[in-house]
């Protein structure tokens, strides 16, 4: 017999025994809609989370820091032996930048102690998170400008998006309203002059003020991280505000710098240079080793949901396997009768696993289909139960997101499982002898 004769009597037989096959194709339907809803809510958190810890930074940017455990000596008892100490002196730096796949090395010094308020005509602020590097090498931080040009010089800043939001005009406050969410004025400061109000206790207890003028050269796009609340000043002008509060200027050839950014040309790249740099004895934070920490956790998390829903689908099997050694009763005269008349044992084999498999595929598209309606519909109910604590403005979560690869996997694991399922009442039916087949009432 041809195979399209083959498949024409497997749909015939299927149709005969329409209400046993919806059945047993329900079951699987139950199985594949659990394994989809599972791994695309397994999909979605994994989403989520890499979202907002991409958010952290850029995935190109490594934030080094030095190691000044001592050198050598015992460590105690069942601890690991104390790391070498790691300074990030300027020949340091001059390493790091001819390692392959450096774009940029860039020093960040940071405001150390004292009291500073900000001043733009009649806004103030209380104080910003302020970082200094030289001037010549915020370029190669690759971030992105809103307003302004990216260049520092003396006297100068560079702001991020929402530093204008920390200032307010103490005559005429921001209102509050406890209906509301509340949305902060944001204030335009590009090409405005920013008073720095300076303040600490001289050594007879005295209180002693200094005045710092800086004009703001440009305006970061938002980025959704740390970046849009800090300023960004030259190098030696905050190393003379510190000077100024702490009375010391620091030696970073000998001490180093509290931190270095270093900037790969591509996550490859960082990936590669992040194991470099830790070779090296230096510690690393990098939104890329919370990434891969994030995808292994959530590969088991995933591979276990979907074990769970496979179990579903072992179920359905037995349903399937169930219904076919019920029609080998029901069709024993057929089954001899075809062997009577020429068909071989491979055509009766195909017979039933073409019945099995068929019943396996409707049950994995359906189970598909109804596995991505209440996806949509667990999603809906989730992600406005989570959209409460979204910023405004903000898009809410959507915790449920089917892959692409995930429909054609799981419509060919459901027919692959309706496919195992008919093989053995399929080898059944082919054992039968044809003679006592037909003598069967």
């Amino acid at each position: 017999m041809s195979l399209f004769e083959l498949v024409r009597l497997a749909i015939h037989n299927l149709l005969r025994m329409r209400a046993r096959v919806v059945m047993t194709a329900m079951g699987v339907v139950i199985g594949t809609a659990a394994v989809v809803i599972l791994m695309s809510l397994g999909e979605g958190l994994q989403r989520e989370s890499l979202r907002g810890i991409e958010q952290m930074g850029s995935l190109t940017e490594l934030q080094v820091f030095p190691n000044f455990a001592p050198p050598g000596g015992a460590a105690p008892a069942g601890q690991p032996a104390p790391a070498r100490r790691a300074v990030l002196t300027e020949n340091v730096l001059a390493e790091f930048r001819k390692l392959e796949g450096v774009f940029g090395v860039v020093p960040q010094l940071r405001l150390e102690g004292g009291n500073m308020e900000m001043r733009v005509n009649r806004l103030i602020s209380g104080g910003a998170n302020m970082i200094g590097m030289p001037a010549d090498q915020i370029d190669k931080l690759g971030y992105a400008v809103a307003t302004g040009t990216l260049r520092l010089s003396p006297g100068t800043m560079v702001i991020g998006w929402r530093v204008g939001e920390q200032f307010f005009d103490p005559v005429n406050p921001p209102r509050y309203d406890p209906n509301r969410p509340f949305v902060p004025p944001r204030h335009e400061l590009y090409g405005k002059t920013m008073s720095l109000i300076l303040n600490k206790q001289a050594e007879d207890g005295k209180p002693v003020e200094r005045v710092v003028r800086m004009r703001v050269v440009a305006v970061l796009k938002e980025a959704g991280n740390e970046r849009d609340s800090t300023i960004y000043v030259p190098q030696n002008d905050l190393i003379d505000i510190n000077q100024w509060f702490g009375g010391r200027r620091p030696n970073f050839t000998r001490d180093g710098y509290p931190q270095v950014i270093v900037r790969a040309a591509t996550v490859r790249d960082a990936e590669r240079l992040i194991t470099l740099i830790k070779e090296r004895g230096f510690q690393i934070f990098s939104p890329l080793e919370f990434i891969k920490q994030i995808q292994q956790t959530f590969a088991v998390i995933q591979a276990v949901l979907g074990g769970i829903g496979a179990i579903a689908l072992i179920v359905a099997a037995f349903g399937i396997a169930n219904t076919m050694i019920m029609a080998i009763y029901e069709r024993t005269r057929e089954i001899g009768l075809m062997k009577a008349v020429g068909a071989s044992d491979r055509d009766v084999l195909l017979v039933f696993l073409i019945e099995a498999a068929t019943i396996g595929l409707l049950g994995g598209i359906f189970g598909v289909l109804f596995g991505w309606l209440a996806g949509e519909a667990v999603s809906s109910i989730l992600s406005g139960v989570l959209a409460q604590g979204t910023p405004p403005g903000g898009a809410p979560p959507d915790v449920v997101i089917m892959p692409g690869w995930l429909p054609p996997f799981a419509i060919a694991f459901a027919t692959l499982i309706g496919l195992l399922s008919g093989l053995y009442p399929a080898v059944r039916a082919t054992r039968l002898d044809p003679i006592v087949a037909l003598r069967q009432q």
